[in-house]
């Protein structure tokens, strides 16, 4: 575990490297030709610098930099806190940088892309959370008991957070099973029924009755619980047309030329139950009711949920089998039209487009693993899965952008903090 600045962050760098390598290549595009000087409040120091596509660490300060950056244990703790900007959050005297104009902008997108985009990777997560734990008394009041700075000014203490001292960590640490009884747990400090499928393989319980739609009247009142009837079914309705779509296309051996159209089908078919529809609900519950806000959340988690199944198709190509938990090119046995699928029709000569058509075509059941095989291997000689890559990371970065944008008028909170988190989680999936 790193027992310095230093050491966390070149260990940092090696676990994004690893596991995220995406964001590693954007940092160092953002580095190229520039040497940075780092030291820490603890006396450690180290150089960053790009190679090509990777970040390279070297302990202790270089000669001559380009760019120096001197950390203070405060600016060390929130650099990695997606609850606050680390602008706001920093104070005076505990962050010094010193540098051109332009090359010191260079290295503060650098930090922005390994902290914002890194922070949602658990190994990433477990190397802050272990550098805080080892001095807690470092990170003022978080952590620790007793009374806060609000308790002198009269407002009461300041809240006591978990283990970590990182806020949206802890938010969801406190997620844990419950003793209380069984199908309930406890968050925070309230018991509640866990989430639980509709079907069990049997027969279906009655939709309605099982949701308790409307005993929400008595908690959120009547305009809320309207609200949360209206996103549920406008989310049902989208999950079925993005299905139909997509059976459609299969049954009529049709493949889009365009990968607009696969925006479509995701968004409707996964990007609204899984991303849209929660953030959306979650804001009718907090009393947001207004068209044109829950609209603000629509574009941010539209663009989230694409760059996420498109990575979700890439991962039943490439993915191991162990992380992943789906049957390995089940999506190719299956006919499913995926950006890679969409994007090998548009670029394989035609000869090899209709052979390539003829093995789409045959039912599921007439296809065996070399089928397969023979699709994945045309999509590797064509570029098809980079072309998939570059495209989700390509969305996902919009989709952060977005989030910042457009939600910027809700307000930095812990809970905000966990839906940055989801923003930015989809750029550090291991492909």
């Amino acid at each position: 575990m790193p027992d310095d600045g230093a050491t966390l962050l070149s260990d940092t760098v090696l676990a994004l490297s690893e596991r995220a390598p995406a964001v590693v290549a954007a940092a160092a595009t953002e580095l190229r030709g520039i040497l940075l000087a780092l030291r820490f409040g603890d006396g450690s120091s180290a150089a960053l610098q790009a190679q090509h596509s990777r970040l390279v660490v070297t302990f202790g300060l270089p000669e001559a930099s380009d760019v120096e950056v001197w950390f203070d244990d405060r600016s060390m703790n929130v650099l990695f806190d997606l609850q606050h900007r680390a602008v706001d959050e920093v104070l005076p005297g505990s962050l010094d940088v010193r540098g051109e104009r332009s090359q010191v902008l260079a290295v503060w997108r650098v930090f922005q892309l390994l902290s914002q985009r890194g922070s949602g990777l658990r190994s990433v997560q477990q190397l802050w959370r272990s550098y805080r734990q080892r001095s807690p008394q470092l990170w003022g009041d978080q952590g620790l008991a007793g009374p806060g700075p609000a308790d002198s000014a009269g407002l009461g203490p300041e809240p006591i957070l978990g283990e970590s001292g990182w806020s949206a960590l802890d938010y969801l640490a406190r997620r844990r099973p419950s003793t209380d009884g069984p199908g309930r747990e406890r968050i925070g400090g309230t018991v509640v029924e866990s989430a639980r499928s509709l079907w069990d393989g049997h027969r279906s319980t009655d939709w309605w009755d099982e949701l308790r739609v409307l005993s929400n009247l008595e908690s959120l009142g009547l305009g809320r619980t309207l609200g949360l009837i209206h996103e549920v079914l406008h989310m049902c309705r989208e999950t079925i047309e993005g299905q139909a779509m997509e059976l459609g296309w299969i049954r009529r051996g049709t493949v889009p030329s365009r990968d607009t159209a696969y925006y479509t089908m995701s968004t409707k078919k996964t990007g609204w139950y899984t991303c849209i529809t929660p953030c959306r609900a979650g804001a009718v519950c907090a009393g947001q009711t207004s068209p044109a806000v829950l609209d603000a959340f629509v574009a941010t988690f539209r663009l989230v949920g694409i760059a996420f199944q498109i990575q979700d198709d890439v991962l039943n190509l490439i993915g191991e089998e162990a992380l992943y938990g789906k049957e390995p090119l089940g999506d190719l046995l299956e006919g499913k039209r995926t950006v890679m699928l969409l994007h090998l029709f548009r670029t394989a000569p035609p000869a090899e487009r209709e052979e390539l058509r003829a093995n789409l075509l045959r039912p599921r059941a007439e296809k065996s693993q070399a089928d397969a095989e023979v699709i994945l291997d045309a999509m590797r000689r064509h570029g098809s899965i980079e072309h998939a890559i570059a495209l989700a990371d390509r969305l996902a970065r919009q989709g952060v952008r977005r989030f910042e944008e457009d939600l910027a008028f809700v307000a930095e909170n812990e809970h905000k903090a966990v839906l940055r988190q989801i923003a930015h989680y989809v750029t550090t999936r291991p492909l």
